[in-house]
C-alpha cells in the first residue's frame, strides 16, 4: 500500500500542528504564522490542482491569498 501526501496537504497539516502546539503557547504573532502556512498550504493545493485541469485560474487564487495573508499580518 503507497499513501501519497501531496505538497499542499503536508503544508495544510504542518500549518494545523504548528496552531495546535503554539496555541498552547498563544500569542498573537505565532497564531498568524500558522494561519498564514494553512492559507498558503490550501492555496498551493488548489492552484495545483486547478493547473493540472487547464485553468488558467491559479494567479488570481494565488493574489487573492496574499491579500488575505496581508490583512492577517495587520490585524
Amino acid at each position: 500500500m503507497v499513501i501519497t501526501i501531496r505538497p499542499a496537504h503536508f503544508w495544510e497539516w504542518t500549518g494545523n500542528i504548528i496552531r495546535k502546539v503554539l496555541s498552547l503557547v498563544s500569542t498573537g504573532v505565532t497564531i498568524r504564522l500558522a494561519t498564514f502556512l494553512e492559507v498558503m498550504g490550501s492555496t498551493i493545493g488548489k492552484a495545483l490542482s486547478w493547473g493540472m485541469m487547464g485553468n488558467t485560474t491559479p494567479a488570481v487564487s494565488l493574489l487573492d491569498a496574499m491579500g488575505l495573508i496581508i490583512l492577517l499580518d495587520h490585524s
